[in-house]
């Protein structure tokens, strides 16, 4: 099963995106009991004229991978993340929302 991580980025640290993409990597593996293959989205070394839209462009060429999409907590006040689900919505790509999980 490949597995799209989408989580709001804007004001965080390199190593918290990370962090969190790692913790949500180990939480999906504990909970599905299937193999398990983290699309890896995150995009590291893009040059400084990029613009967002560049980045959604990416994002939703690795979501088109995905058999499923896991949405972080914030996902709904980030635009970036609020067009990826509803892409997951129009295209019909189960996802889940991890606050939903947790409780």
């Amino acid at each position: 099963m490949k597995v799209f991580i989408s989580q709001p980025m804007k004001d965080k640290t390199e190593k918290e995106i990370l962090d969190q993409r790692k913790r949500i990597e180990d939480y999906i593996k504990n909970e599905v009991n299937e193999d398990v293959e983290i699309i890896d989205s995150y995009v590291q070394d893009a040059p400084d004229e990029c613009n967002p839209v560049f980045f959604l462009g990416l994002s939703l060429q690795f979501l088109s991978q995905a058999d499923l999409a896991v949405f972080c907590e914030g996902w709904e006040g980030a635009r970036g993340c609020r067009i990826e689900h509803q892409v997951c919505e129009e295209y019909n790509i189960p996802n889940i929302e991890l606050e939903k999980v947790y409780q």
